[in-house]
This record gives structure tokens, sequence and C-alpha cells, in this order.
């Protein structure tokens, strides 16, 4: 079943908390060019045929939440991914504009909502799904435990914004590794079963 409307964001903050509209706007300030108020708008006009894409998408509105996130994020990582083994494969120096400018918010709670989000998602998967063993579900919750560590450390003794941002976003790409391999692992179980 598919969401239908012509307002998401409107639909979806109501408790007063911050659009994900305006995030998107922000991501995509870092990763395309623009000039001045037009240009601004332009983006806007993107984020919001963007915003409604994956509203008609989405089933419900943890999945539109979820959907948002993982795109946002996909951006952040493919950049920063690109930038490593561009320096990997070259000694020269690389003038690459940094992740963030000066300010700009970071997305950490963007960041934090996707990866509590991601595990989430596949241990709720496994717990509805009665003929795979409890054991895998304990497994499933016990590194969502250990990522809540992971995450609140980090945050702890990151030096700087730059430096908690990086390592949150390689930490994200990692989870996403693994999410896709719990798929996997879920799929066959239940071929199995």
């Amino acid at each position: 079943v598919k969401m239908t409307g012509s307002q998401p964001m409107s639909n979806f903050n109501q408790d007063g908390g911050g659009s994900e509209e305006d995030v998107v706007v922000v991501t995509l300030k870092r990763h395309l060019p623009f000039s001045g108020q037009e240009g601004l708008q332009q983006l806007k006009k993107i984020a919001v045929r963007f915003e409604e894409r994956v509203y008609t998408e989405a089933t419900s509105q943890s999945d539109y939440l979820r959907k948002i996130s993982l795109k946002m994020l996909t951006m952040e990582i493919k950049p920063m991914n690109s930038t490593a083994n561009s320096r990997q494969s070259s000694n020269a120096p690389i003038n690459s504009k940094k992740p963030q400018e000066p300010g700009q918010k970071y997305p950490f709670q963007l960041i934090n909502y996707s990866l509590h989000m991601h595990m989430h998602e596949v241990v709720t998967k496994l717990q509805q799904d009665i003929s795979l063993k409890e054991s895998k579900i304990e497994e499933l919750k016990s590194k969502n435990a250990s990522l809540e560590i992971r995450v609140s450390d980090l945050q702890a003794r990151a030096e700087n914004d730059e430096e908690r941002y990086k390592e949150m976003t390689h930490l994200m790409s990692e989870l996403q590794k693994t999410v896709e391999e719990l798929h996997k692992t879920v799929k066959e179980l239940q071929k199995n079963a």
C-alpha cells in the first residue's frame, strides 16, 4: 500500500521537529553547485520533488523516514569514499572541499536516526518470522546494543565536529554492509525453515 498526499512534510512534522526537507536542502547544498537566492530556490524545488517521490513510494511513516535518511546518508558517504580512493591512488595533494562548510550543521541527528533505524528494521523482521531461530534474534539485539555504545562513545571522545562527522559516516557505511549481510541471512533461514 503506497502513501498518498501532496504535502508529506506537513503530515510528518506535527511534533514540532525539524523538517526532513531542510535536511535534504542542506545535503544538496554540500553536493550541488548553486549561486545566490535563485540557485537556493532551485535546490529547494529539487528537495520538494525528491520528498514527494519518496513519500508516494513509502508504505508507512517509518518507511518514509527510513528511505529519506538512507538516501541522504548515501549522498554523504559516497563523496567521502571517492575522496579516500583518490588519495590512495595518487601521491599528489588533493585540494578537495571539506564535507562541511563553516556555519553549516553536521547531520548528527540524521546519522543517529539512520543507524538505529537500520538495526531496528532487521531485528523487527527477525522477530516477526516465527520460523527463525531465537538465537539469531538475540544476536541482532546484541549487535544493536553494541552499536549504541559505539555511537555514544564516538560522540564523547571526538575532538571536534568534523572528526565526529567523518567517523560517524564511516560507521554508517560499515553498518550498511552489515545490514545487507543480515538480510541475506534472513532469506537463507527462511528458505531452510
